[in-house]
């Protein structure tokens, strides 16, 4: 099996590059998804359960997330 050299913990592409490790370029991708036709959810549950938590205090939660379908999983 063919050793992958990870650059974990590096965040400097000129550094990934100059020094050969592995990555996956997914520029395409971004193109693909924002020509799509349907929806892509891609949430972060904690996030968005903290983002409408925070929001109800101040807003009314249908104002809020008018444009959004919220589902609520038990047990997050």
């Amino acid at each position: 099996m063919t050793h992958l050299n990870i650059p974990v913990g590096i965040s400097d592409f000129a550094e990934i590059r100059q020094n050969g490790y592995y990555y996956v370029d997914k520029t395409g991708l971004i193109a693909e998804v924002l020509k799509a036709q349907h929806i892509l959810n891609i949430l972060l549950i904690k996030t968005l359960m903290l983002t409408a938590n925070i929001a109800k205090l101040f807003i009314p939660i249908e104002i809020c997330f008018a444009d959004m379908i919220l589902v609520f999983y038990e047990g997050y």
